[in-house]
């Protein structure tokens, strides 16, 4: 008997100190979410029902949410707008392709007509062809990674790859070919013109992003770092700047974007030099989703507010929004802006903010 209560205790013990230490983590853990306002964020989109999947602000106005007739909660991975109708606008989602005729007021589930995209399918990334109205699309469903190809708005599509068990997370035109970048780090492109595929590269981590500047440069974040290609074969990581979580372009291609960890980063030649834009309202940390029309105009949401600067930055004006959920997207037009949301993932918050930290 001794010995079974010895055995017992040392036990208890042993669980008692992974109690302490797990418990010591979570209060380090609550405690610095507490402090940084994400509690706020968490209870407003647990107790909010009208939380905004989709809005839209005309110039000098509040962000209005838009009608979603969808019964389910959406994740909104880009929004983007027709070649051929200026009313017509489009929505990659994580369940399918939603639609707008009316400039993003009111959206619906889409389907092309053989049903290859139906609400089941994630739709990661829509691209257009310039001066055409071809159409790429990159979609996932069981377990498949598939891209495709249409002339006619999405109404009927043409399969031209398919991958087992990865995603190309984004798609972009470089030099006039199809660039893929994958969730394996992988870098394909896809020659329009031979109808011929191969791999260019291999990074550190998943391609979240691929930004074309002009036909010069082409862009690719891969795990927080910045990887840059001239000739569209050959990646170079760039050394600085570091903890990257997103990169935009201005419309009118003159200035590359940064947001990092920590800084809200501009660059006028290319990505070669950096400055900080520090007159932002907001720390950059809590920037959710930035774009710009031109070098001059720049969007920026956070706080559930959106900033709008006039002159590179410099000053900014601020308008309420609607929108309770985390900016995942934003769609500038000649008059009006659209913005897509996701809904907040604990998980992927302690993933970007605690355990990707260099």
């Amino acid at each position: 008997m001794p010995a079974d209560k010895k055995v017992e205790t040392g036990g208890d013990n042993k669980a008692l100190v992974l109690i302490i230490i797990w418990g010591g983590l979570l209060v380090l853990i609550l405690g610095w979410l507490k402090t940084s306002g994400i509690f706020n964020e968490v209870f407003l989109i647990g107790l909010s029902s009208d939380q905004g999947i989709i809005g839209y602000a005309y110039k000098t106005e509040e962000v209005k949410t838009s009608i979603l007739h969808f019964e389910k909660s959406v994740d909104i991975h880009q929004i983007t707008k027709s070649s051929t109708n200026p009313n017509l606008f489009y929505a990659a989602t994580n369940r399918g392709v939603f639609f707008s005729q009316d400039s993003g007021k009111n959206w619906y589930p889409f389907s092309d007509l053989n049903k290859k995209i139906d609400q089941n399918t994630k739709i990661h990334k829509i691209v257009k062809k310039p001066s055409s109205e071809e159409m790429f699309v990159s979609a996932y469903k069981n377990n498949k990674g598939i891209i495709y190809q249409s002339n006619n708005g999405l109404f009927t599509l043409n399969k031209l790859l398919e991958f087992n068990r990865d995603i190309a997370y984004d798609l972009e035109i470089f030099k006039g070919d199809l660039y893929l970048g994958f969730t394996s780090g992988k870098i394909l492109v896809y020659s329009l013109s031979d109808k011929n595929i191969k791999q260019v590269a291999k990074l550190s981590g998943p391609i979240s992003n691929l930004k074309n500047v002009n036909d010069y440069v082409l862009f690719a974040l891969s795990s927080s770092k910045i990887f840059v290609s001239f000739n569209g074969a050959d990646f170079t990581q760039k050394s600085d700047p570091s903890n990257v979580k997103d990169i935009f372009v201005s419309q009118d291609g003159l200035a590359i974007y940064l947001i990092t960890k920590n800084s809200f980063l501009k660059s006028l030649d290319f990505g070669s030099n950096y400055v900080s834009v520090t007159s932002l309202p907001i720390e950059p940390q809590k920037i959710e989703k930035a774009a710009a029309s031109s070098i001059n105009h720049l969007y920026v949401f956070g706080n559930q507010q959106l900033f709008e600067s006039f002159d590179e930055g410099q000053s900014w004006k601020s308008y309420a929004s609607k929108i309770r959920r985390t900016v995942s997207t934003i769609e500038i037009t000649s008059n009006k802006i659209l913005v897509g949301t996701k809904a907040f993932s604990f998980s992927n918050f302690l993933w970007e903010n605690l355990f990707q930290i260099i």
